[in-house]
């Protein structure tokens, strides 16, 4: 937990031209810590190459690759339970306006905070919804959560098929788009609480 009026400290950097990291913290001694955790990222972002495996334009079209008119798969987010990581392919058409993607962001959101008021989130479950030009799906397992935008006109059945195959085509690929879990190579840490208590003239 941490109170309200606490400190937060922020590594930024941008590990490529089109990154830009973030590491957030609430201990002030922690710069090294993200230093080389911003080391770790910057050493295991996949390849511009397998990163852009991802774009819909660029999956097999049995898991709703294609470009506009060929598939009814406009967008989708995967997400890893046990890494915690996030895989994505950026806004295209027919959801190249800021309007548009602001609304399928807004209604992945709400799709994920109806999963956890009726205590899906974590179980296998298929939830499906029809919103105006477009349906959102949610195919959620024990180890994974898929959110994925269709045409509207898509059928039920069919959307189920396109994410199962995108599901088993992520899932071979992970290895190389997934990173692993960061470690510190120290394993002792001096914060500035026992540095001060080191110079004590009491010790």
């Amino acid at each position: 937990s941490s109170s309200p009026n606490s400190y937060r400290y922020v590594y930024v950097s941008y590990v490529t031209e089109d990154v830009c990291l973030a590491l957030i913290s609430g201990r002030a001694d922690s710069f090294h810590e993200l230093s080389e955790a911003k080391t770790f990222v910057a050493n295991c972002l996949p390849p511009l190459e397998v990163s852009s495996a991802l774009e819909i334009t660029s999956l097999p079209m049995s898991a709703g690759g294609g470009f506009v008119g060929e598939t009814p798969l406009w967008h989708y987010v995967y997400y890893h339970k046990k890494l915690r990581q996030l895989l994505s392919p950026s806004f295209a058409a027919p959801l190249h306006k800021k309007e548009d993607q602001k609304r399928v962001l807004r209604h992945y959101q709400e799709m994920v905070w109806s999963l956890e008021k009726n205590q899906h989130k974590g179980q296998n479950t298929v939830r499906w919804r029809r919103n105006g030009s477009f349906t959102i799906i949610a195919c959620v397992s024990i180890d994974f959560d898929l959110f994925a935008v269709f045409d509207g006109m898509i059928d039920a059945d069919q959307a189920v098929r396109i994410c199962n195959q995108l599901c088993t085509w992520i899932h071979s690929k992970e290895a190389n788009l997934l990173m692993p879990v960061f470690q510190l190579k120290s394993n002792t840490r001096v914060t500035a609480a026992a540095k001060r208590a080191s110079l004590s003239p009491n010790n």
